[in-house]
């Protein structure tokens, strides 16, 4: 992270003006590349708790959403009938034990 390479851009998505410059993100696998688009940015401490990755039903999901966006350091427009979303975490620079948070939208398959 120290040196700049591997996720220490994520990092920068904790400014907004680095994060609307950027709102595309692209996710590169085997069969494809995934362009999911930034929605949300988190700055948290290293030991908040974890990302929730299941929920029972997509009003548990739109509440837990309502929360995070009414807290976080950068926030888009709220995305509609989100079902599926990427959940980038990488080192802070902010202090030596805090974590960026980045959230995308976009399902596999995009």
């Amino acid at each position: 992270m120290s040196d700049g390479t591997l996720f220490a851009p994520l990092a920068r998505y904790s400014l907004r003006g680095f994060a609307e410059g950027h709102c595309a993100i692209l996710v590169f696998t085997r069969e494809k590349a995934i362009k999911p688009e930034l929605f949300v940015v988190d700055v948290v401490g290293a030991s908040a708790e974890g990302e929730r990755t299941d929920f029972v039903d997509v009003a548990e999901l739109d509440a837990h959403l309502g929360d995070k966006l009414s807290r976080c350091e950068v926030v888009f427009d709220e995305p509609a009938n989100l079902a599926q979303a990427w959940v980038f975490v990488t080192c802070s620079y902010q202090t030596s034990s805090s974590r960026t948070v980045v959230n995308a939208t976009g399902s596999i398959g995009n």
